[in-house]
């Protein structure tokens, strides 16, 4: 979404990539995209995508856990450094790097941008893994306190992140911008929610990894008549789907369900958008970012039972949206967890859900795009 905006606002974009991970799905992306590609021979971690490369990787795991966590973090950009001529990029205007979550496009970014001397904007998706979630790597920390004082400009997707990196790292007040991930197109609520729902069978779906705190066990909790009237749709990946499945086959639990594996973004849509229900899950130490696919479900207007701290950012958006019912993902009360489910059945059952779509539309491309272009016009152009 952010390359069609820069796109349409008259830039050319370039787009610099690690090597393949998933080289089918990335390719069919690809084809949409109007950037121009260039991928390095080096995927997470600065390791050649080989045989030998994964070896290297799985031993360093096994023998340095820190130096691992800290080359896939960044390990990436320290090779690319070393191998990118810069001089090929002269005429660019700006160096608009993206993190997931690791230090390689902070890095590499201001890298570019101190060789080039021009314009870096830092985006944040998500939290820096060993630095301000999942653990405290000093160094990790130092890089990463570099890579923000130098930044011309940084955005974060929520209003918690951006609160907590001013605290944290002592930035101005009006250095960071706060841009929220966004549903592509129109809401899409007229254009499908009419489900198959019929008062009988709540069609529940699921879309994401299943590891690091995320379980769907909290489903086996429920009153064998609840979940006779559920029928269940997975997909993802998580060592959770396995213990899921085996046990409801263990148990013999009435829960009819369907698991389809690691799927496509299109076959993922497609899979939300004909259930009546999603799951999103989100663990405490997660609650400073947002789940992206939330935005798109929401723009469906269909009810979202979310396993969260009740009182992340996430959480708030769920409530306004009013379409959000909310478990403490750290509870353990079945009778709570039946009590939300069964209130969300009936409000189904009885037509009540009602969906704040002047509050889901601030979540739209077309919001997106006017936040991008403002922020190009006043620290870009």
């Amino acid at each position: 979404m952010l390359e069609r905006c820069l796109t349409d606002l008259g830039f050319e974009v370039i787009l610099l990539a690690q090597a393949y991970e998933n080289k089918k799905n990335q390719q069919l992306l690809e084809l949409e995209s109007r950037a121009r590609i260039e991928r390095t021979k080096y995927t997470n971690g600065g390791h050649v995508d080989s045989a030998i490369g994964n070896i290297k990787k799985i031993l360093l795991k096994l023998i340095m856990p820190k130096k691992f966590n800290r080359c896939i973090s960044y390990g990436w950009a320290k090779k690319a450094k070393m191998i990118l001529d810069v001089g090929e990029y002269k005429n660019i205007s700006c160096v608009w790097s993206i993190s997931g979550g690791y230090l390689d496009a902070p890095v590499l970014g201001g890298a570019i941008s101190e060789k080039l001397n021009i314009p870096h904007v830092l985006e944040l998706h998500d939290p820096i893994v060993s630095v301000d979630i999942h653990g405290n790597d000093e160094v990790q920390e130092k890089i990463f306190k570099e890579c923000l004082t130098s930044s011309k400009r940084i955005i974060v997707n929520t209003e918690s992140y951006a609160e907590h990196l001013i605290s944290k790292y002592k930035l101005g007040l009006n250095s960071v911008s706060c841009i929220p991930q966004a549903y592509s197109g129109n809401t899409n609520y007229k254009k499908h929610n009419k489900t198959n729902f019929d008062g009988t069978k709540i069609n529940v779906s699921y879309v994401g990894s299943l590891t690091g705190g995320r379980s769907l066990k909290f489903l086996t909790k429920l009153d064998k008549f609840l979940l006779e009237k559920v029928t269940l749709s997975l997909a993802g990946s998580g060592v959770g789907f396995n213990e899921l499945i085996t046990i409801i086959e263990e148990h013999e639990l009435p829960l009819c369900f369907n698991y389809y594996g690691k799927i496509s973004k299109d076959e993922a849509d497609e899979l939300i958008s004909k259930s009546d229900v999603s799951i999103i899950i989100q663990p405490t130490e997660n609650s400073l970012e947002v789940p992206g696919k939330l935005f798109s479900i929401l723009s469906l207007g269909k009810p979202v039972l979310a396993l969260i701290d009740p009182n992340s950012e996430t959480a708030s958006i769920l409530r306004r949206s009013r379409l959000g019912y909310i478990i403490d993902i750290n509870s353990d009360s079945s009778s709570f967890i039946e009590n939300i489910v069964i209130r969300l059945f009936n409000d189904l059952v009885e037509h009540k859900i009602n969906p704040d779509f002047n509050y889901i539309s601030s979540f739209s491309e077309q919001t997106f795009r006017k936040s991008v272009a403002e922020l190009v016009k006043n620290h870009v152009n």
